[in-house]
């Protein structure tokens, strides 16, 4: 299995939420997924064809599952802004792994996003996850890690 991660492109909505040329912006710092590789390719001309593989507007990221969004440490808006801001993409990237899962009709995949969110040498780690049917975006247990020099 390989990796690919993607800086700052832009995320595409879900058809069903309306949301394109809404001006919520879905531009992550940095997106983490997997590499497109022969396999994969096989793998996704089996499902159907409405389901979405690649949510990065013209790159070849398969289901993302780790965004990280960063900010200077002075004069910032805080985690709540940066929490804020990356909601719709960790949303946008459980939504492609809930349409995968009701395709194959399969209960044993669960939806997992995870999100790094750092502010100066400050960060924090996000489980975003459904329960319920809704998006839920869980912090950590450690409350934020300083960095070290």
């Amino acid at each position: 299995m390989t990796f690919n991660s993607e800086l700052c492109h832009e995320v595409s909505h879900h058809p069903d939420d309306h949301l394109e040329g809404s001006g919520i912006p879905m531009r992550p710092d940095r997106v983490v997924g997997l590499r497109k590789t022969a396999k994969y390719k096989e793998y996704i001309s089996s499902c159907p064809p409405y389901l979405t593989h690649y949510p990065i507007k013209q790159k070849d990221i398969l289901y993302p599952f780790l965004v990280v969004e960063a900010k200077k440490e002075s004069n910032t808006p805080g985690f709540k802004s940066i929490e804020r801001q990356t909601a719709f993409p960790v949303r946008r990237f459980l939504k492609i792994q809930d349409d995968l899962r009701n395709a194959r009709r399969t209960s044993c995949l669960d939806h997992l996003v995870w999100f790094f969110a750092y502010q100066g040498e400050n960060w924090r780690l996000y489980a975003g996850t459904y329960k319920d049917s809704k998006v839920v975006i869980l912090p950590s247990p450690f409350d934020s890690f300083k960095g070290r020099s």
